[in-house]
Parts: C-alpha cells; structure tokens; sequence
C-alpha cells in the first residue's frame, strides 16, 4: 500500500502471507487469498525457521538439501498449490532465520504492501512458531500488517466489500497514524468507518460533568475524519469509558464489524511485552481481522 501524501493507495499487490505450516495460520491464509483475487495480487507464501543441527550438518557435508528442508519446502509447496487452484499468482519462500526480523526483511526486501499473518497466541518460549511471534513481527514490520487471531470470522465466509471497519484510537501521535488508513480504507469499499476512542475510568475526575466532558472528546474524534471523506464512508463516532481491550472488543460484536484498523508504537521491544499490551489482547479476542500500522 503506497502513501501518496496523507492519503494511502489502496493497492495490495503484492502480498506477503507468513505461515507456520500449521492450522493457526490456515485461516490467515484464507484472508490472504481473499485479498489478492480481489486486488490481482501475487502473493509471497512465506516460511521462517531455524535449521537443526543433523539437518545443517547434512547440507554442509553432502551438498543436498536436507530432509527438514525439503519437508518444509514440500509443505510450502501443498499451500501453494491451494492458491495457484484458485487463479493466484504465487511464490513459495522457505528462510532460515527467526521469523520476527526475517519476515518484516523479506517483506521490504520485495516490496510487500501487506503482511498477513495468523496467530494463536503461544507463549514466549515456544520460538519455532510464526504464530508465537506475531507480536514481535508487528514491531518490527514497517507495513501494514493484517493479523488473523484465533477468534476471527473465517475468511472463506467473508465476502468483500467490507461493510463496516472500526478506526480505534487514544487520540496519540502513533494511533494518528492509522487514520489515513482506515479513511482510504472506507472509501475504497463504500464501507461505513466507525471512530471509537475509549477513555480510561481514571481520566473521568468528575463523572457528573461526563456529558460536557464527553462533547470534547466527540469533537476531537470529528477532526480525525476529513471532510471529503463524509461524502462516501457515513463516519459514526464514538466515545467510551473503561478499558479499552474490552470495549474495543464489545464494539466489534454490537456494531459487526469486518476490520479493526489500530496505529501501534514500534519500539525495540520483545514478544511478551507486547503480548501483555492492550494491543495484541485486541487482536487474540477481535471477532475480525486487525490491520496494524507502525508509528
């Protein structure tokens, strides 16, 4: 996805779908597969891993491809046969390396405009799992990354345009910088954008005052949509009180929501601390997919 400007090119071609070769990402590979025949998009299927040691030593002695590789490239292979089958333009790469900083590398390194990855949410020493690191891959990753959690509507069920996308914001710097994203986004597919920011119980000093409190964080929130964009995307605006993971997440389920788009802060940071942060918890129990952008 290209920015021109302060307005993103809806253009996802092509796309970079990072799999663990297990039934965490099948799902994440039905959303994949959704986009690119909507948008003619040749898609990367790709695979990090770690070599064993027999397995290194074997391509280091015989000169072959060890048995570890050639399964795995097999697998790659099974998956995407499965898109060819359907008319998509695919590309299998299998990498060695850890997958948190060898998928966002692979992703600029061919242009990528989307990342798509599933996740089941495993703990932090479970290391050979795309699925483990998806939250490190999100800090790492410079695009825009779609992530499929273990709760999200099945993609083959899902039929585009999308109807209704959810912009959620705390109304920081790094949050503005999704915002493009979901307009461009709402356009695109004449969907309807909702803006939701949630404001913390602690921030309410007076809650008798809540409805003149409230009014400025409902203008604020209708600064975040520009004007032309009302003319297509019929934006709602919303003002909550509470935790945000939860009622971000209520949100997705009262209003049927297809997309949740999310700005996050990338910083240099492990797994586990994101996986304790607002943001990864959204994405474990979003009823729809989440599109990330890195501020």
């Amino acid at each position: 996805m290209e920015v021109i400007g302060d307005r993103p090119e809806i253009s996802f071609d092509p796309i970079l779908f990072a799999t663990d070769l297990l039934p965490d990402s099948y799902n994440a590979g039905e959303y994949a597969l959704l986009l690119a025949k909507h948008f003619s998009a040749t898609v990367h299927i790709v695979h990090a891993f770690t070599i064993s040691q027999p397995a290194m030593e074997v391509e280091a002695a015989r000169k072959v491809l060890s048995r570890q590789r050639a399964d795995l490239q097999h697998q790659l292979d099974h998956i995407a046969s499965n898109f060819a089958a359907q008319g998509i333009k695919v590309v299998t790469e299998l990498v060695d390396g850890d997958p948190e900083t060898v998928i966002p590398k692979v992703a600029v390194d061919m242009d990528a405009s989307l990342i798509v990855l599933g996740t089941h949410g495993g703990n932090r020493f479970d290391r050979h799992t795309i699925g483990s690191v998806s939250e490190a891959v999100l800090l790492h990753a410079r695009l825009p990354t779609l992530t499929v959690g273990p709760l999200a509507v099945h993609g083959s069920s899902v039929k585009l345009p999308l109807r209704r996308i959810l912009y959620a914001t705390d109304l920081s710097a790094f949050a503005s910088k999704a915002a493009p994203y979901a307009v461009a986004l709402a356009e695109y597919f004449g969907a309807e954008l909702d803006v939701l920011n949630v404001v913390p119980e602690s921030s309410v000093e007076h809650p008798e005052r809540w409805s003149e409190l409230s009014e400025k964080f409902y203008r604020r929130l209708e600064t975040v949509v520009p004007d032309h964009a009302r003319e297509f995307c019929d934006p709602h605006t919303f003002v909550e009180v509470g935790r945000a993971r939860e009622q971000i997440v209520k949100h997705i389920v009262e209003r049927e929501i297809n997309l949740l788009v999310l700005g996050i802060q990338r910083v240099d940071a492990n797994a586990f601390q994101l996986r304790t942060s607002s943001a990864f918890h959204m994405i474990l129990e979003a009823k729809c997919p989440v599109l990330t952008i890195a501020g």
